[in-house]
């Protein structure tokens, strides 16, 4: 098991079970309600800036198409929300 340390006036000081687990406690809470979120906002907003495309007089091209079809299903990605961002499709 891997030791984790707080910084306490320069001197590294190892954490205590109880501070452990209430990171732990911080990070779950974290990946299940706050990711998501984050995740959604950061798609939506992509999704947004391309919505342009899609203007009646415009013919998308199918680069086009695939990504933001790949903005919407990003939700389903086995790593979601806790994506990298080399796991976001990248725009054409």
């Amino acid at each position: 098991m891997t030791t984790l340390f707080k910084n306490v006036d320069g001197v590294q000081v190892e954490l205590t079970a109880e501070e452990i687990s209430e990171q732990k406690q911080q990070h779950d809470y974290y990946d299940q309600h706050i990711a998501p979120t984050v995740g959604r906002e950061k798609r939506n907003s992509l999704l947004e800036a391309t919505d342009w495309w899609a203007v009646g007089d415009i013919i998308m091209t199918e680069e086009q198409r695939s990504y933001r079809q790949a903005l919407r299903d990003i939700t389903a990605h086995d790593k979601w929300p806790l994506l990298m961002p080399e796991d976001w499709p990248t725009k054409p």
